[in-house]
C-alpha cells in the first residue's frame, strides 16, 4: 500500500492540483485495484524495490506527512468472516476459501469451549455430534434421486418421456387441484399419490392412446421423473447455528429442518424441541429417543409456514468415569440417575457400584456468608439405591463421577527374577514353592543363585520376608507351603557377584571388546573365536613375540601383566582365562611401518596415496592416478625421497627421472629404462610443460562499442590491447569512474591512470567503464538523503547542501568513488 499510495500520489506531482485533489484521486485510484490495507502496500512496496526511506523522502518534497496519510485513508489489517467469502483479486484475497472454512470452524469450537469454562465442564455434551457431519447444510437434500415412496402434491413438475413406436416429451405440473394436464390426452389426478404408484397409473393412462406400451410385446416404453418438487417453507428459530425460513422437500420433518438450520447449539435443548402450526402447538419431539433408539417417535411431516422452536438447555448434568460414554446430559423432570445412566449405555462390568460421588453446587438461597464453600460432595450407594427402587434425583450442574473398581485378586502368589516364565498365578493351582518355580515358572534358567531364595508375606497388613535355600529345596522332599499375595524372588548369580567378563583389544578385535566369561575357556581358545586366526592379513601382521593378559588381582585391586606368545600353542592352550581377564594383541606396526604408501601429485587426474607395492615404477602410480593432465610435461618426473640429515637439515632427496613412454603404455614388458624402484612414502610430483600458461578470459561491459569476453592473445596484454579488442571507448565514457571487479570484489584501482606496460589483468576479471551521465548519492546524517544526476566540476558542497546540509551530530564526511576508494 505504501508504494502504491506514494507512486500514485506523486504521479500528479507536475499537475497543478491541489493537495486534497491529488490524495483523493490516489486513494480512489489505489482502491479500485482491491489495495486498501497497509499490509498490502507493503507488499507491493516490496516488490517495486522501493524502500520506505526513499517514499517517506517523496512524500516530504510534497509536503506531506507520509504517517498521517496512510492512518487517515488506509485501515489496519482486520479479518471478517463475511468480507472473506467475497471473490476478490487473487493477489490480495487474505484467506482462501477452504481457510475461510477453517477460521469458522475454529472460532465455533473456540465459542464451545468457552462455553464449557463458563459452565465449569470438562466432558463433551451428549448428542449434538449428530449434526457434525450434516448433509443439508448445501441443500443437497433438494436434489438427486427420489424416493419411490415419495408422495406427490401441488407444485411438483413431473417429465413423462415415450419411446419406441411412438414418441413423446412433455413436462406438466400438478396445479392446486392435483391435476397434471397432458396435451392432447387430458387431466389426470396425480395428487396423493406416491411416486411408485404415479408411475404404474401413468402408464395405464397414456396405454389407452399409445398402442404398444401396455401390450406384449411391449413396443412403446416410458420413463417418469421428478423434475421440480414443491419445496416446503418452514421457520427454524431459536438455539439453532442458523435461524430463519428454510426450505425442505415435501417430506421433511422436524430433524431434516433441524439439520437445514445447521443443527442444534450446545445452549439449545434436544430433549422438548417444540413445532408450531397455525400459531398453535403441534408436538413437541425430543431427540434422546432418536440418539439411543434411532427412532424418532413423536416425528411430523412439516408444512409450508410451520415453525420449529429449539429452546435454551434446562439443566448440565454431567456422567462421567467407569461407563460408556462420559458426558454432559440434560435431564426432563421426571428423570433421575438410573435415566441418565441408560441415556450414557450403562455401566461397565469394572464399574464401581458401592461408591458413587456426586460433585453438587449449593443452592444460591441456601448459601452462607460464613461458609466459603459452595459446592459439596455427595457419595451413594448405587447398587443399593437402585435394587430398593428409590429415585435418585439430579440437579442442575451436578457432576456424577462412576470409579473403576480395584485391579488386586485374591488366591494369587507371584514370581519374579532368574525364572523362564516369571508372573502371578493361582494359588490353588500351585500351592507351594516347589510347584510355583518348576510347574508355573518352568523352572530356574541357567547361572542362578542356589544360596538365597526370598518370599514376601503379607500378614495382618505387615509384609514379612521368610528366606530359603534354593540347594536345599531341590535336594530333599521339604517344601514350602505359601499364602495369598505371596511374593517370591530367584535371584541370578550376576546381581549377587557382578557381571563376568573377558575384555579384548588389539590386532584383530571384531566388534564389542566385552565378552561373557565361560569355565574351562583357554586363551587360545578365546583368541581363536574373536579372530580370524588363519587369515595372512592377521599372521603376517601380528607381533607374535607378545600378547598380554592383564589379570586382576582380587587382593590388592590392581592388574598384573602375563606375556605369552602367539607360536607357542601348548601354553596358549593350557592358560585359562578369568573373570575380569584382559587379553592384548599387538601388531608388528608397533616395531615398523607395516602401512606402505606412496604419493602422486601435480598435473594427473586424480593426485592420491596408494599402498606400495613391490617393483612399482613412477609409471604404475601415474597409471593408478588416471594419467596426465594436458598441461603436463610427459617426459621428465620428480620423485622426493625422505632422507635425514641433520647436518646438512635435510629432509627429502629430490630425484629427476625420464620416463619410460613404451612402459607408461604397455608396448614393452621389460623394466622401465631408468629402473626407478619406488619406495615407502615416496612423493611423485608431476610439473606442467615449459612455458604452459591457461588462457586468460575477462569481460568489458559499459561505454565500449563492442561489450564482449575477450580472450587475451598474449600473457602481457595491456589496457589498451582490451580497448582496442573491445572497439573502442565511446564518446560518453568516464574512465576515472569505471571498476575492474575481481572475484566479486571492486579493486580501488584509477583505469584512467593505467600506463600501457601496466599487466594487472587475470582470468575473470570484469571490466566496466562508466558513463559520464551517472547518479551522486548523498547519505547519511543530513537533513534529506537524496539522489542526483551528476555534473561535470561539481564538488561535493554542492550535493550536500542541496539535500538540506548536514545534521548537528554529523561528524566528517567522506566520499565513496565508484572505483572503491574513499576520500575525506
Amino acid at each position: 500500500m505504501r508504494f502504491f499510495f506514494i507512486i500514485v500520489l506523486f504521479s500528479f506531482v507536475g499537475f497543478s492540483q491541489t493537495n486534497e485533489a491529488v490524495i483523493n484521486q490516489a486513494v480512489q485510484t489505489a482502491k479500485s485495484k482491491n489495495i486498501t490495507t497497509k499490509s498490502q502496500a507493503v507488499k507491493a512496496l516490496e516488490a517495486s524495490g522501493m524502500t520506505e526511506n526513499q517514499a517517506r523522502q517523496l512524500a516530504r518534497q510534497r509536503g506531506l506527512s507520509y504517517d498521517q496519510l496512510l492512518n487517515q485513508y488506509f485501515t489496519e489489517d482486520t479479518v471478517k468472516i463475511n468480507d472473506l467469502s467475497n471473490d476478490g483479486d487473487p493477489d490480495t484475497s487474505i484467506l482462501k476459501t477452504n481457510e475461510v472454512d477453517e477460521l469458522e470452524k475454529n472460532l465455533k469450537n473456540d465459542s464451545d469451549e468457552i462455553d464449557f469454562k463458563i459452565k465449569g465442564q470438562t466432558s463433551k455434551y451428549f448428542g449434538y455430534d449428530i449434526f457434525d457431519n450434516n448433509p443439508y447444510l448445501d441443500k443437497e437434500y433438494l436434489l438427486g434421486n427420489i424416493d419411490e415412496g415419495y408422495l406427490i402434491s401441488p407444485g411438483d413438475e413431473i417429465r413423462i418421456i415415450t419411446y419406441g413406436d411412438n414418441s413423446l416429451e412433455v413436462k406438466v405440473k400438478v396445479d392446486r387441484n392435483g391435476n397434471i394436464n397432458i396435451p392432447d390426452f387430458g387431466l389426470f389426478f396425480a395428487s396423493g399419490m406416491t411416486f411408485k404408484t404415479l408411475k404404474s397409473r401413468l402408464k395405464i393412462f397414456l396405454g389407452k392412446f399409445l398402442s404398444g406400451l401396455v401390450s406384449q410385446p411391449q413396443k412403446t416404453f416410458m420413463d417418469v421423473s421428478l423434475t421440480e418438487l414443491k419445496p416446503t417453507k418452514v421457520v427454524v428459530l431459536g438455539q439453532v447455528e442458523s435461524p430463519g425460513p428454510h426450505i425442505l422437500t415435501t417430506s421433511g420433518s422436524s430433524l431434516s429442518a433441524l439439520y437445514a438450520a445447521g443443527g442444534v447449539k450446545f445452549s439449545g435443548s434436544l430433549r422438548e424441541i417444540s413445532i408450531f402450526r397455525n400459531n398453535k402447538l403441534l408436538k413437541k419431539i425430543d431427540l434422546y429417543d432418536y440418539i439411543t433408539t434411532g427412532r424418532l417417535i413423536d416425528d411430523v411431516k412439516l408444512t409450508n409456514n410451520d415453525i420449529i422452536f429449539v429452546p435454551t438447555r434446562k439443566n448440565s448434568i454431567e456422567l462421567k468415569g467407569e461407563l460408556q460414554i462420559s458426558a454432559i446430559f440434560e435431564i426432563k423432570e421426571n428423570e433421575d440417575l438410573t435415566t441418565l445412566v441408560k441415556y450414557s449405555g450403562g455401566i461397565l462390568p469394572t464399574t464401581q457400584t458401592k461408591k458413587v460421588n456426586i460433585q453438587r453446587i449449593i443452592p444460591a438461597d441456601q448459601r452462607s456468608p460464613d461458609i466459603i464453600y459452595d459446592r459439596k460432595l455427595i457419595t451413594i450407594d448405587y447398587q443399593k439405591l437402585t435394587s430398593e427402587d428409590k429415585k435418585i434425583s439430579l440437579q442442575d450442574g451436578d457432576q456424577i463421577t462412576f470409579f473403576r473398581i480395584s485391579d488386586l485378586q485374591f488366591d494369587q502368589v507371584t514370581i519374579s527374577g532368574h525364572v523362564w516364565e516369571p508372573g502371578t498365578y493361582s494359588l490353588k493351582t500351585f500351592p507351594t514353592l516347589k510347584s510355583l518355580i518348576f510347574e508355573a515358572a518352568k523352572g530356574f534358567m541357567p547361572n542362578v543363585y542356589f544360596e538365597k531364595i526370598d518370599v514376601f508375606s503379607l500378614v495382618d497388613g505387615v509384609e514379612k520376608l521368610n528366606t530359603y535355600s534354593l540347594s536345599e529345596i531341590m535336594s530333599s522332599d521339604y517344601d514350602i507351603k505359601l499364602i495369598d499375595a505371596d511374593t517370591v524372588i530367584v535371584y541370578d548369580n550376576t546381581s549377587v557377584e557382578g557381571e563376568k567378563y573377558i575384555y579384548f583389544t588389539g590386532l584383530g578385535t571384531q566388534g564389542s571388546s566385552e565378552h561373557i566369561w565361560r569355565e574351562n575357556y583357554s586363551l587360545y581358545d578365546f583368541i581363536f573365536k574373536n579372530t580370524q586366526i588363519n587369515n595372512p592379513e592377521f599372521t603376517v601382521n601380528i607381533l607374535e613375540s607378545r600378547i598380554d593378559l592383564k589379570r586382576y588381582d582380587l587382593e590388592t585391586g590392581l592388574y598384573n601383566t602375563i606375556n605369552y606368545n602367539f607360536n607357542n600353542l601348548d601354553q596358549l592352550k593350557n592358560s585359562f582365562l578369568l573373570p575380569r581377564d584382559k587379553v592384548i594383541l599387538y601388531s608388528n606396526s608397533t616395531i615398523e611401518n607395516i602401512e606402505k604408501e606412496v604419493s602422486i601429485v601435480g598435473f594427473v587426474k586424480n593426485p592420491k596415496s596408494v599402498n606400495l607395492e613391490q617393483k612399482m615404477y613412477p609409471e604404475d602410480l601415474i597409471m593408478l592416478a588416471g594419467g596426465f593432465l594436458l598441461p603436463a610435461n610427459q617426459d621428465q618426473i620428480t620423485v622426493s625421497r625422505i632422507e635425514i640429515n641433520y647436518e646438512e637439515e635435510r629432509v627429502v632427496r629430490k630425484f629427476e627421472v625420464s620416463l619410460d613412454k613404451d612402459y607408461l603404455i604397455g608396448i614393452s614388458n621389460n623394466p622401465p629404462k631408468h629402473n626407478f624402484i619406488l619406495q615407502d612414502k615416496d612423493i611423485i610430483s608431476v610439473k606442467s610443460k615449459l612455458g604452459y600458461s591457461e588462457p586468460i578470459t575477462l569481460s568489458i561491459r559499459g561505454e565500449v562499442n563492442y561489450e564482449s569476453n575477450i580472450v587475451l592473445e598474449f600473457k602481457n596484454n595491456s589496457f589498451e590491447d582490451i580497448l582496442r579488442a573491445s572497439g573502442g571507448l565511446t564518446k560518453d565514457a568516464n574512465l576515472k569512474a569505471s571498476t575492474l571487479t575481481r572475484d566479486g570484489n571492486i579493486v580501488a584501482l584509477d583505469l584512467d591512470k593505467i600506463r600501457a606496460k601496466d599487466k594487472i589483468f587475470t582470468d575473470g576479471d570484469e571490466i566496466f567503464i562508466a558513463s559520464n551521465k551517472g547518479l551522486v548519492f548523498t547519505k547519511g546524517a543530513i537533513e534529506n538523503e537524496s539522489t542526483f544526476i551528476w555534473k561535470n566540476g561539481s564538488k561535493a558542497k554542492y550535493f550536500i547542501k542541496n539535500s538540506g546540509g548536514n545534521l548537528k551530530e554529523s561528524g566528517n564526511s567522506y566520499i565513496i568513488l565508484p572505483n572503491g576508494k574513499t576520500k575525506k
